[in-house]
């Protein structure tokens, strides 16, 4: 049976996401809410399983402990499991749509393709080796 506190922990991890637009809903299965979360312009689903986050929470007790010695394991768990959400966001090629915790206690995330011209911001990403020589600066004959 899921607790009371296992539905605050949801709603707690929801949270360090980012900002939540409207509210974060829970019922006796999962939390979820829309959360913007930078870069992402479009908003990300969070769905956080709440069997599932109870059961990363008793296992990453150690992992907790170890990664985060100054908090409670409870706290240091969110964290770990918050920094695994981050990296999904993060490490993804493609326009994160939604993220969360599934009943095993994994992470997960689902993504839709970029369409092409928008993957990346206006901007010059030649490497500075590059910039360097096509600007004229030759380092092996720079003022030292």
């Amino acid at each position: 049976m899921i607790s009371g506190a296992s539905r605050d922990l949801a709603r707690d991890l929801i949270s360090r996401g980012g900002e939540v637009l409207d509210r974060i809903e829970v019922d006796a299965r999962e939390a979820r809410a829309l959360v913007r979360v930078p870069p992402e312009e479009a908003p990300v689903e969070f769905i956080v399983d709440l069997g599932g986050l109870q059961r990363f929470i008793e296992l990453a007790q150690q992992d907790a402990r170890d990664a985060f010695p100054d908090v409670d394991p409870t706290e240091g768990a969110l964290r770990l499991i918050s920094e695994h959400l981050w990296e999904e966001i993060g490490s993804a090629d493609a326009r994160v749509v939604a993220v969360g915790v599934d009943r095993r206690g994994e992470v997960w995330r689902r993504t839709e393709p970029v369409p092409p011209g928008t993957a990346l911001p206006p901007g010059d990403y030649r490497w500075t080796a590059d910039r360097e020589a096509s600007q004229g600066s030759d380092p092996r004959t720079a003022p030292r």
